[in-house]
């Protein structure tokens, strides 16, 4: 809301013409305006889908071709891909904006300013599962590192001769939130009934979180369709355990980032009005840095699974790392990025 200073009255020249009867003219002058102001908006933003690889495959057949059973490894005929990084797609996020403000100073031409957006936590979730038959053929395809060959994970399976052989599901969940904040000094430079021009300086903050996570559960039909790793109980045959047959066994793998950005910010913004109509433009350009975080995790869980060599029965044995986040590259790792924040 805004409002005028009362109206002055100016005495006129004396040798001028008198108006209504009256020696005085009479002139309105524009004050500062409202002490504090607020302003809140919706926002409709559409943010990129999350970067991920090809994380399921199919194929018709049991991935049988002349290749042998190789359906589902990428590149191999008739290989289909059920779900891809493009899927893992948020569309429109619906959120919102708010700012308020306080001049200082009788004349106005000092505010200060602040302000924050949200664009709420977005959840992507996807899941299918397979038939007792084994069917329909669910893999994960992967960049084998030991010998750098294409190669895939079975999650449910038949075997050559069209058995069952692992009986699984599988579910992706991505979500993914933005939000930022800013305090900033505005300068009134200019001001007219027209148009108006401002000068901005402040700061900012802006952070993005998106997070990945992977759950499988596969049941083998027969013992040992399944082996766990387990680095830590030694080496030969005792370094891997066979899971027994109707036991399920539990896979998951966690990616979780956090981004924060800090820098000041410079700009300034532009009024235009004629009659019912405006028009605003505002620039902002922050230079900082970004504190980039990434945590990387994952297990595999047997309900039961047998020691090869004193055939010793463990329950729930677990053994860190998953598909893709693996002994080897997880953990927490952090950085920080000189980072240039524009806006328009």
């Amino acid at each position: 809301a805004y409002a005028q200073e009362p109206i002055e009255k100016i005495p006129a020249p004396k040798n001028g013409p008198a108006y209504g009867g009256d020696d005085l003219v009479v002139f309105e002058t524009p004050g500062a305006g409202a002490l504090v102001y607020v302003e809140a908006d919706f926002l409709y933003w559409w943010v990129k889908h999350g970067p991920a690889p090809i994380l399921l495959t199919s194929a018709p057949d049991n991935g049988r071709n002349i290749n042998g059973l190789t359906g589902g490894i990428l590149g191999e005929p008739g290989t289909v891909v059920l779900f891809t990084g493009r899927d893992l797609e948020y569309g429109g996020i619906s959120g919102a904006r708010a700012k308020a403000g306080s001049h200082m100073g009788r004349d106005g031409f000092w505010t200060f300013e602040a302000g924050g957006f949200l664009l709420p936590k977005r959840t992507i979730n996807f899941g299918t599962a397979g038939r007792a038959d084994g069917t329909p053929l669910l893999t994960i395809p992967f960049l084998d590192a030991a010998t750098g060959s294409l190669s895939s994970l079975d999650v449910n399976a038949q075997d050559a001769v069209g058995n069952p052989y692992l009986i699984g599901n599988i579910a992706i969940q991505s979500d993914l939130q933005v939000w930022g904040y800013e305090f900033n000094m505005i300068a009134h430079s200019i001001r007219t009934p027209e148009r108006s021009f401002d000068m901005v300086m402040g700061f900012r903050s802006l952070g993005l979180d998106e997070n990945v996570r992977i759950d499988q559960t596969v049941v083998p039909t027969l013992d040992g369709n399944i082996t766990l790793q387990f680095p830590t109980t030694g080496q030969g045959a005792a370094f891997y355990y066979n899971v027994l047959a109707n036991s399920p066994v539990t896979i998951v793998d966690r990616f979780s980032t956090r981004n924060q950005f800090y820098g000041p910010q410079i700009g300034g913004r532009f009024s235009w009005v004629r009659g019912a109509f405006a028009a605003d433009l505002n620039l902002k350009i922050a230079v900082g840095v970004t504190h980039q975080q990434a945590t990387i995790d994952g297990s595999s869980t047997a309900g039961l699974a047998q020691d090869p060599n004193t055939g010793a029965v463990l329950a729930n044995p677990t053994t860190p790392g998953g598909v893709f986040a693996l002994r080897n590259n997880s953990g927490s790792f952090s950085q920080n990025q000189f980072t240039v924040v524009p806006e328009a």
